[in-house]
């Protein structure tokens, strides 16, 4: 049951991020799809399923490097398919080389993004701790 749990809390996630990413690619202008419906749906399928894989990166059964290596490809491997189902034309409209570049700066800023969230929400339960304790 926590597994299934997990896994629904990580593909909410995975949506909030996604959500607000795609947001910001049409703010930016990096991106040439037009939010309709079925792209708000595409982009949260998407979105869950790669927020899903975070079990990966959570993991000790390989070193945290390799595992965030998997989920890094494992992502790219996500959005293509998405790409491809959904006829976004993301890779149609730009070489190769300047997706993958696009796609890693977007993945290592999301990346840093949860990681300074987690080190100030464990900076804060630090703090109300020593605060508690010191009751």
């Amino acid at each position: 049951m926590q597994t299934i749990k997990t896994l629904i809390m990580n593909a909410f996630t995975g949506i909030v991020i996604g959500s607000t990413v795609f947001l910001g690619t049409i703010i930016f202008g990096l991106t040439t799809t037009m939010p309709t419906p079925m792209t708000a749906l595409g982009i949260v399928i998407m979105s869950a399923l790669i927020g899903a894989l975070n079990d990966i990166v959570t993991s000790n059964w390989l070193p945290y490097p390799v595992l965030i290596g998997i989920h890094f490809i494992s992502t790219m491997l996500i959005v293509i398919a998405a790409d491809f189902l959904l006829h976004w034309g993301w890779l149609e409209h730009t070489s190769l080389v300047a997706f993958i570049v696009t796609f890693t700066i977007i993945y290592g800023l999301v990346w840093l993004g949860v990681y300074l969230h987690s080190w100030l929400t464990t900076r804060r339960l630090n703090q109300r701790l020593r605060e508690r304790s010191r009751k």
